[in-house]
């Protein structure tokens, strides 16, 4: 998805092409497998098949060398992962930490507010968010003293993740498991089947 998106970032005409973002989507695909997944990489001719027709290898090399040339070929961002992983290598953070704060970037990285962001930003956030979720008595101006950062920034995206928490909260609240949904006349709907049963 980075790759796609800085594409159409630069080229955004090319939005209109069906036939070149179907391209573009395979290619992208294929080369963040090549750089990502190393030992197991898949061949060229594997994704002419997914495309069902629609490309053929020479199309795929071809954006291939389009798509390194519009990125200047950075093709390796470094993700908030990767700055939640030197954070938590700098000082002992308990397991639990490391994963609700990974949680939490899972659940912002279809956000469009933290595109402009740093991704040292948004990590340190997110770490900062899990310590105060599991009142850790780790302190964190230790962890923010680990690279510069705006701290304003850093406030607002904290901000964020906990709005966008929240609200991931309240909805899952809201829908309830249907044996659990209280009809209008206080009865639940097991106890409508069990009435049902009877009555027949």
């Amino acid at each position: 998805m980075n790759y796609f998106d800085r594409f159409l970032a630069r080229r955004p005409h090319w939005i209109h092409r069906e036939q070149s973002v179907r391209v573009l989507a395979v290619t992208t695909l294929y080369l963040a497998t090549k750089l990502f997944k190393a030992e197991a990489l898949i061949a060229p001719s594997c994704f002419v098949t997914l495309s069902r027709g629609t490309m053929t290898r020479q199309d795929l090399e071809e954006m291939e060398l389009n798509i390194l040339a519009t990125l200047n070929w950075h093709l390796h961002p470094t993700m908030p992962e990767d700055f939640l992983h030197l954070y938590t290598q700098t000082s002992f953070v308990p397991p639990e930490i490391v994963d609700y704060a990974v949680f939490i970037l899972d659940n912002v990285v279809l956000d469009f507010y933290f595109v402009h962001h740093p991704s040292s930003v948004i990590a340190m956030a997110a770490l900062q968010q899990a310590l105060e979720r599991f009142n850790a008595a780790l302190k964190v101006d230790l962890l923010h003293g680990v690279i510069s950062m705006d701290p304003v920034a850093l406030m607002e995206c904290r901000q964020r993740m906990q709005d966008l928490m929240e609200t991931n909260t309240m909805e899952r609240d809201r829908i309830q498991s249907p044996v659990s949904v209280v009809v209008a006349n206080g009865t639940t709907l097991a106890a409508c089947n069990e009435d049902k049963m009877s009555s027949k």
